[in-house]
């Protein structure tokens, strides 16, 4: 008769029990469990792979963070054939964050073949990588991903007017329209002013909004807005007025405070009185805005800037 107690008779621990395990273990000890056997390796994988974090690193060398992506899968019956563990891993991939500035990446070949494994993304946060539009074609590794929320961040409509914007240079936004279709949620985070930019801006923002929610926010100016319709240039007019009336009333209720006086809560603190929302773009009032409020108040509203992306790190530690 079999001997129910021999170690061969033994039952393997259930999968949901070593997963709940897993989530506990730091990601160095999630790494020695690779290499135990295939059961640590799925289960651990899953784990140390689902949320990739590249975002903290100026100089990223992908080729070495994706190394054995683009290695073909072994042959049935063949032991000699390269292995495809990285490949596997790959497909844990659930939170993708790129590196702020970066070179070419989709001129990366273990990059490229990466993209073709990110079958379950999430969350997508890049950076527009093209560093010459000119040589830029519409194929892009990054653009034919798909996930649920996308962010992205353009430095090139930041630094440079856009009326002296190269024509290439109209397909940054253009080239990830089947990327951002796609997603439930697209967050586009600009460092030029919204209130300086031309309409083209308006007018290509408008050409990747997603379905579900659009996003801009603009680090240059005061606050961000849930964009309904991205071409409303009004809309956010209003908006930071409102929030640089708001900051302004603050600001004169602590100057009162502190002096033992009292204000007029309708002027600023250059005693100039805000009759309208023209007048206050006219006079650029919102310069007067205090930037510790104006970062609050972007902090309280972007929870998908730290507050998730920490909460998802948190997670894997």
């Amino acid at each position: 008769m079999p001997d129910h107690h021999s170690p061969l008779n033994a039952r393997v621990a259930h999968p949901d029990i070593l997963y709940n395990i897993f989530s506990h273990c730091s990601r160095s000890t999630l790494a020695s469990c690779l290499r135990v056997n295939k059961s640590f390796f799925k289960q651990a994988g899953s784990h140390l792979y689902r949320v990739v974090d590249l975002s903290d690193g100026d100089k990223v060398d992908l080729a070495k963070v994706f190394l054995g992506a683009d290695k073909p899968a072994p042959e049935t019956g063949t032991s000699s054939a390269a292995t495809d563990l990285k490949c596997q891993l790959l497909t844990h991939v659930k939170s993708l964050y790129l590196p702020l500035r970066n070179y070419n990446i989709c001129q990366v070949p273990e990059f490229q073949a990466a993209c073709k494994l990110f079958s379950t993304l999430d969350h997508l946060h890049f950076s527009d990588h093209h560093v010459d539009h000119r040589q830029q074609s519409m194929e892009c590794s990054l653009a034919n991903l798909s996930a649920k929320t996308v962010s992205f961040r353009n430095y090139r409509f930041s630094y440079a007017p856009l009326r002296n914007l190269p024509v290439q240079q109209g397909v940054t936004f253009q080239m990830y329209r089947r990327l951002t279709s796609a997603a439930d949620t697209l967050s586009i985070i600009l460092f030029r002013p919204i209130v300086k930019s031309s309409p083209v801006l308006f007018t290509e923002l408008n050409t990747i909004r997603c379905p579900g929610v659009n996003q801009v926010l603009a680090l240059a100016d005061i606050g961000s807005k849930w964009f309904a319709d991205v071409g409303d240039q009004q809309e956010y007019y209003e908006l930071i007025h409102d929030l640089a009336d708001a900051a302004i009333s603050e600001m004169e209720r602590q100057l009162t405070k502190a002096r033992g006086g009292s204000a007029s809560a309708a002027s600023d603190p250059g005693g100039i009185r805000i009759a309208s929302r023209q007048e206050f773009l006219r006079r650029k009032m919102h310069r007067y805005v205090a930037p510790r409020l104006a970062m609050e108040l972007v902090k309280s509203e972007e929870e998908w800037v730290g507050g998730q992306h920490e909460g998802e790190r948190a997670s894997q530690d």
